[in-house]
């Protein structure tokens, strides 16, 4: 939209290659699907200085049978989340 600032939209597919070993390794309910989630993503960057810059992400994951699984089917509510990244270089 002006110089510095870049806009973005991501959209990523979670698959899990090995739902089993995802049980072993986090614990939780059982999971038997490879389907864990979509995810859109909405980022603005903007570089302010030459070594001054701030990331602000929007995001939305929308499980999938794999997520619903591990967490459990009464949470089957979109995880929603925001974040800020500042970052300074010399």
């Amino acid at each position: 939209p002006r110089d510095g600032v870049v806009v973005n939209l991501f959209y990523y597919q979670f698959k899990l290659d090995n739902p089993n070993q995802f049980n072993n390794t986090y614990g939780g309910l059982p999971v038997t699907s490879d389907d864990f989630g979509d995810e859109v993503n909405f980022t603005v960057d903007w570089q302010a200085t030459d070594h001054f810059y701030v990331i602000t992400v929007l995001g939305d994951l929308m499980p999938g049978n794999g997520a619903k699984q591990w967490v459990g089917a009464s949470n089957d509510k979109d995880w929603l989340y925001a974040m800020l990244y500042v970052s300074f270089t010399l």
